[in-house]
């Protein structure tokens, strides 16, 4: 933990009074509105009120205006030191170039390191090759020599954007030598970004015996980025340090840095088919997450690879064992039908399928590993699911039905099988049927599948050509903002591949929609139809449907609010960061309040990436009924940070995730709201399914 709480001791932050005044009400309420006010909020920016300069400034990173660019470059000279990373920071979300020059001379004269990285940040997220080999050219002085880590992370944020220059890399690996973990970590985390690359392939053969010290470094973040590098390398030397790495980890033993291990091993396999062996031994791993990893990875890879392997009975064997591991998460079982599917079909169990006793998350996965054989008689087991009594099930068939309904194998199947002469009618009854569930998730993957126009030329010239297209028309209309956005998006997009004239005017009045997201498709899909560019009839901004400015309840709200997550694998404590994400905290404070999260479980697990839950249908689609605005602010993605998780900006509700490890490619994309104080240990324990029992307030 002991991260977290230097993260915190390093970000500047205003710690809101308990009572709000009619000023910081005010530039919160723009922000939130994602409103300049008709210049009041630019006018703060000059406020004689530090506080205020700096929640202006916060605002406009919110906002991200590129007219705004000239109003925050003064306070790059403010004299107070939390204003100047905001403005830093506000420059950097806006992305402009036009502030390129006055951050790289704000950056040569700054003596504060917390302000210095701040600039170097803003740099990475809007400077060109220019200003990134100025950089790098530069030499710390010792007033900001503590800021090094987030100045050699800044270099990973150009390359993030594809900005790199050879001096560049050379320095990246220069970095490797740094006192402080987190800038060689940092360092790494560039290179990789930007592997492959010749020059970088050439460099770790170079420095073989620089990295070999990298092998037992002491920073597990380290070794991570490292594993990460190396298996985006095309040189021999990489393949030998990734084996020392896998080796020495053995007495390291930290999960993580076996998650990218075995990642990078199957990178390297295509051209490495005998690494598959170090595959094999993490299938072996008890850590649920590495044996998840190690079973993505094996599926991933594709069968001619697998079929070069030497020990293939083996795979096949590990695969079946886990497949059959009642005890082990749902996700590994899952994974390893998912695997044999792609590699051993024969060995999946159909069965699985008619199972009331298995969890519909394994059925799911069930489906997708049938997904890779394709044949006549999946082709009419899919057609069974795809009206499955559970959504969850249903949806599965949905999405993975595209990969096996290729036209032309549809016709060949028709013409062979006499169940399937009318295959025309069986399908568009499917489609209008599914639609009919008024379910966004499910219309949104049928939107998908008859948005490709190879799929829906089998109707053309039929009498279901205008059934389907009305049916996907009709249920644009059962569709609303905020909840069903993706949705709305989906069916849009597919109008604008499949439409007619007749789908014109459905078009032109999503043109309207409260959400601007769904008039920038509905304006695309116009123009795919019509040639016409309608993107002077796109609003601005989106007019928020949901606001809640109950401020008596914010100002209630302790700047130490806790809350206690209990879960069946353990309890979580959360500090919410009500300074960072005022309107985000107080969501989510009611709605633990009223007990919303109670009962609900961990929908999505990445290994050394995110648990993401409070998700009320458990599968990825449900929402509270409202959507808030995004909140970026002056916190970072470190291990244990809490994010809201959204399908873009401003789409945020009520599902959360905790990151595992730093992400640094998350930051000021996605609302930080609180972070993890206690529990890391179980966070890294959760598994898909795994369930909040209980989220209290506390005191």
């Amino acid at each position: 933990m002991r991260k977290l709480i230097l993260l915190f001791v390093l970000v500047p932050t205003v710690v809101l009074s308990q009572q709000l005044s009619q000023e910081e009400k005010e530039i919160l309420t723009l922000q939130d509105q994602r409103s300049t006010g008709d210049g009041r909020l630019g006018a703060y920016l000059a406020h004689a009120n530090e506080t205020l300069r700096y929640r202006a400034a916060i605002a406009f990173a919110n906002l991200q205006d590129t007219s705004s660019v000239g109003f925050l470059l003064p306070l790059l000279k403010d004299p107070s030191g939390r204003v100047r990373a905001a403005a830093a920071f506000a420059l950097g979300q806006i992305g402009s170039r036009a502030a390129e020059d006055s951050l790289l001379a704000a950056l040569q004269r700054e003596t504060d390191p917390l302000v210095f990285g701040r600039i170097a940040e803003a740099l990475g997220r809007c400077g060109g090759e220019d200003a990134l080999q100025e950089m790098v050219e530069m030499e710390l002085s010792p007033a900001v020599e503590s800021a090094r880590d987030q100045f050699v992370l800044a270099i990973g944020r150009f390359a993030l954007r594809g900005v790199k220059t050879e001096r560049s890399i050379w320095f990246c690996f220069d970095q490797l030598e740094q006192t402080n973990p987190n800038a060689r970590w940092a360092a790494l985390f560039a290179l990789w970004r930007l592997a492959p690359l010749r020059i970088i392939d050439i460099e770790i053969a170079r420095r073989f015996d620089e990295l070999k010290k990298r092998v037992t470094d002491q920073s597990a973040d380290v070794r991570i980025h490292l594993a990460t590098l190396l298996g985006r390398s095309r040189v021999t030397e990489a393949v030998d340090l990734l084996k020392l790495l896998s080796t020495a980890e053995q007495k390291q033993n930290d999960w993580r840095v076996q998650v990218a291990l075995v990642r990078s091993f199957g990178a390297l396999a295509p051209t490495n088919p005998e690494l598959i062996s170090n595959i094999v031994s993490y299938l072996k791993s008890q850590n649920d997450h590495v044996a998840i990893a190690a079973l993505q990875v094996v599926g991933s890879l594709s069968p001619a690879t697998v079929a070069n392997y030497a020990r293939k009975k083996e795979l096949e064997t590990e695969l079946l064992r886990l497949s059959r591991a009642e005890s082990r998460a749902e996700l590994v079982r899952g994974e390893a039908l998912v695997a044999l599917g792609r590699h051993f079909p024969s060995q999946v169990n159909t069965a699985l399928l008619a199972d009331p006793k298995q969890p519909l998350r394994v059925k799911a996965k069930v489906l997708e590993a049938l997904s890779f054989n394709q044949s006549a008689d999946i082709f009419k087991l899919f057609l069974r699911y795809l009206e499955d009594d559970s959504i969850r099930v249903a949806m599965a068939a949905w999405d993975f039905f595209r990969r096996i309904a290729v036209p032309f194998q549809i016709q060949t199947y028709a013409q062979s099988d006499t169940t399937l002469r009318n295959i025309q009618s069986i399908l568009a009854q499917k489609i209008i049927s599914a639609l009919n569930r008024n379910d966004m998730a499910i219309t949104n993957l049928v939107a998908n599948t008859v948005g490709d126009t190879l799929f829906f030329s089998l109707f053309q010239g039929t009498e279901w050509e205008e059934k389907v297209r009305q049916a996907l028309t009709q249920s644009y209309k059962q569709l609303s903002s905020p909840d069903d956005v993706e949705a709305m998006q989906a069916v849009l997009d597919a109008l604008g591949r499949i439409g007619n004239q007749q789908t014109i005017s459905v078009l032109e009045s999503a043109l309207h929609d409260p959400d601007r997201t769904v008039a920038v498709v509905a304006a695309a899909s116009l123009q795919r139809l019509t040639g016409q560019d309608y993107s002077s009839k796109i609003p601005a901004a989106t007019k928020p449907l949901f606001t809640d400015y109950d401020w008596q309840t914010f100002e209630s709200i302790s700047p130490q609010q806790f809350i206690l997550l209990k879960t069946t694998k353990g309890t979580i404590t959360l500090q919410l960061l009500k300074d960072h994400a005022p309107f985000t905290v107080l969501s989510f404070f009611k709605l633990v309040r009223k007990g919303f999260y109670n009962g609900l479980a961990f929908h999505r697990v990445v290994p050394n990436f995110v648990i993401q839950g409070g998700d009320p249908r458990s599968d990825g689609w449900g929402g509270p009924g409202y959507a808030i605005r995004s909140e970026y602010s002056l916190v970072n993605y470190e291990r244990g940070m809490v994010g809201m998780a959204s399908a873009g900006k401003d789409t945020e509700g009520c599902q959360f995730f905790i990151v595992h490890s730093p992400q640094p490619h998350l930051d000021g994309r996605y609302t930080i709201f609180a972070r993890v104080t206690e529990g890391m240990d179980v966070v890294d324990k959760i598994q898909v399914g795994d369930r909040i029992l209980s989220a209290e307030l506390v005191p």
